[in-house]
């Protein structure tokens, strides 16, 4: 009558409580019963070992041959069971893996990395995924060679890639993650975070119209994260507008400002309510200046002064530019206060407003 989402763990903690007690017959009756896991077969291994060599060795070799796939140790009584393990058969990595698994999750990182460096003949991908996340501070070199092992063991999976990008972007090696999600988005052209990692490659190499034509080709289903997605329709759209701001293509600028106001409903993010547009009417407020539409140009800073005021509190690069704005409408000191809160807006955005 086990029938959770994890039966093992369950006859796990079965079994454990009964070798508490100095029940070893108890748990290894219960271990028979449970589904295959390597735990539950190392720990059969191991409770045989007195009595029965033969079938300790069975229940051995079981352990080793079952798949790492969604396996994920993290009791303490499971850390002597696996340094057991790894003794008996120090040329088998899964031992040593299960092992550091444990005691990463324990805060003991040094052993788990030097666990993890004793397993280079392992042919399973996320191990190389979790290897180089514990030397991607330390030896980035090695974990990059770590993400490209892991690529190469699991060509059919994106997610090695999208790591691989987020490492290389982290690192702001623009060029080589523009490569990377490139490369993923030929391979995976229907997979969501491919897309959004080849917009964001885009946006940092300075490519805002190719990184808005991916966004309009995107189909993302309303989720918690999706505001990421749409912050990045902003950015591009923003920078297309600065961009031709400083081509003097003014009706141009009008038209991408007022788009990176929009919340397209494929972007899988709702508006929200009193979005903070700010830079958008700022650069609209300078824009339509320059086209002689002095009316929508008055009404797009009063819409800046007007949000400030309202919402004093509200900080970032919409701030640095409501500050502008309460300047520019003689409010100095309300200037001021937004201002404290106020954040660079980005580059292409600063370099229209100079």
């Amino acid at each position: 009558m086990i029938r959770n989402e994890l039966p093992h763990e369950t006859y796990l903690e079965m079994a454990l409580t009964y070798m508490r007690w100095n029940l070893d017959r108890d748990a290894a009756a219960v271990l028979k019963e449970a589904p295959a896991h390597p735990t539950a077969a190392y720990m059969l291994s191991r409770l045989a070992l007195p009595d029965s060599p033969e079938e300790s060795r069975t229940y051995f070799e079981k352990a080793s041959a079952l798949s790492p796939r969604l396996v994920f140790p993290f009791r303490e009584e499971e850390i002597p069971l696996y340094e057991w393990a790894a003794s008996v058969k120090p040329d088998d990595w899964k031992p040593k893996y299960y092992l550091g698994l444990i005691l990463w999750s324990k805060g003991r990182v040094e052993e788990a990395r030097e666990l993890f460096d004793r397993c280079d003949g392992a042919d399973f991908a996320p191990l190389f995924l979790a290897r180089a996340m514990l030397h991607r501070d330390s030896d980035p070199v090695r974990a990059a060679a770590d993400y490209e092992r892991a690529i190469a063991l699991d060509e059919k999976s994106w997610r090695s890639r999208h790591l691989l990008f987020g490492f290389r972007t982290g690192r702001n090696e623009f060029d080589q993650a523009l490569s990377v999600a490139q490369k993923a988005a030929d391979l995976f052209p229907a997979e969501g975070p491919v897309k959004v990692d080849l917009v964001k490659a885009l946006l940092n190499v300075g490519r805002p119209a190719e990184a808005a034509a991916v966004l309009d080709g995107l189909r993302a289903l309303p989720f918690e994260g999706a505001s990421e997605i749409h912050s990045l329709f902003v950015r591009a759209h923003l920078e297309l507008g600065a961009g031709a701001m400083k081509q003097g293509d003014w009706a141009g600028a009008v038209r991408e400002l007022e788009r990176s106001k929009e919340y397209p409903e494929s972007l899988g993010s709702g508006q929200p309510f009193d979005p903070d547009v700010r830079l958008q009417d700022y650069l609209l407020g300078l824009a339509y200046d320059r086209l002689g539409e002095k009316a929508k140009s008055a009404a797009a800073f009063q819409a800046v002064v007007d949000f400030s005021l309202k919402f004093p509190d509200r900080g970032g690069p919409g701030a640095d530019v409501g500050a502008l704005a309460l300047r520019r409408a003689g409010q100095a000191a309300k200037a001021a206060e937004v201002g404290k809160r106020a954040s660079p807006p980005p580059r292409a955005v600063a370099e229209a407003l100079r």
